[in-house]
């Protein structure tokens, strides 16, 4: 399994939590414990923390109000009543004014159009905009080389802030990371080194093509990078269940900056991009990342405990209650969960 729909955390942030073997079986696990943990996130919530585009319909509302019973991530782009645009502020205001998210809209009993219905008042309302609650786009990498319209794979410059359940943004399209695999950096061990975990600096050929927070491996050991000082890496070593090693100068230096993709999702085109075209990371709050972390945890180690896992010994053994996820369920709910509201049902 690999990563197939959007996650707020990332497989990297389960492996480096828990340390556990980046390895295929192990890999399709964890993917689906961080997919799982997103919809738990979303189903606690009441809320999808990612933009979608798309046109949605509402029916002729009974007053000034329409309610839009979802968020609406930012201005839309056109809102047609009957078939008729109407204006933002001119014919409609977007309620609450403290928004984005809106959740609801306001016709302006002063504009030049009202709410009104096709032959019927059903769907008559069409708001077509970036739907979800709003999130950060941050620069995260550029491409290290062009990408047609139909390439299922990109290569990046750098890893660090993405990973397998990433969204990114290129141009306009938006794209789900479902996983990376390691290609050479262009940079060597500049000078042995010994299988000690207390050694804990490499010296490369070249420092200026890593960062801190990315992952390297050499010969067969994973690191983290923790800090990069000229063309010296600060490395946490024998990471993800890799062995600790000796490495010889001249070793090859690898990092995950193949990034398998699915393109063109939620509402965007596929299109072409060229070399060193930025590549943003839309990330939700912190507070829904934090609680995807906690779901996929939990969740991976129930799994690989067959649903069991214990907490103390012998006549103390007790099933784990998971207390500390649901503080981080409170924190999150306090901070951006809303009641779960639906149309009527005639």
């Amino acid at each position: 399994m690999t990563i197939t729909e959007v996650a707020y955390c990332t497989r990297e942030m389960v492996q480096r939590a828990l340390n556990i073997a980046d390895n295929p079986r192990l890999n399709d696990r964890v993917d689906n414990a961080v997919m799982a943990g997103a919809r738990q996130v979303e189903g606690y919530l009441h809320r999808r923390f990612y933009p979608e585009t798309m046109t949605v319909s509402f029916d002729h509302p009974d007053d000034q109000f329409l309610w839009l019973y979802r968020d609406l991530a930012g201005d839309p782009t056109e809102i047609l009543s009957g078939g008729t645009p109407m204006v933002i502020d001119t014919d409609v205001l977007l309620r609450p004014r403290g928004g984005p998210p809106f959740r609801w809209l306001e016709a302006r009993f002063s504009g030049d159009v009202f709410w009104q219905s096709h032959d019927t008042p059903q769907n008559a309302i069409g708001i077509t905009g970036d739907w979800g609650y709003p999130t950060t786009t941050v620069a995260a990498a550029t491409l290290a080389a062009s990408v047609s319209s139909s390439a299922t794979t990109i290569q990046l410059d750098f890893s660090a802030q993405v990973g397998a359940g990433s969204l990114i943004l290129v141009g306009t399209e938006r794209m789900i990371v479902t996983g990376k695999t390691y290609v050479t950096t262009g940079a060597t061990l500049a000078g042995d080194l010994t299988a000690s975990k207390s050694v804990g600096t490499v010296a490369v050929s070249d420092g200026t093509v890593f960062e801190a927070g990315e992952a390297i491996v050499i010969d067969s050991e994973r690191m983290f990078v923790e800090t990069v000082i000229g063309n010296n890496l600060t490395v946490d070593r024998a990471v993800n269940g890799s062995a600790l090693a000796a490495h010889t100068t001249g070793a090859t230096v690898y990092a995950p900056r193949s990034a398998g993709v699915l393109r063109g999702v939620l509402g965007s085109t596929a299109a072409a991009h060229s070399s060193a075209a930025a590549v943003s990371l839309l990330k939700p709050p912190s507070l829904v990342t934090e609680l995807n972390l906690a779901y996929a945890i939990n969740n991976t180690e129930q799994a690989l405990a067959s649903y069991s896992r214990n907490s103390g010994s012998a006549d103390n053994a007790r099933l784990a209650p998971g207390r500390g996820v649901a503080d981080i369920e409170a924190d999150a709910y306090t901070a951006y969960g809303v009641k779960n509201r639906t149309r009527a049902v005639m």
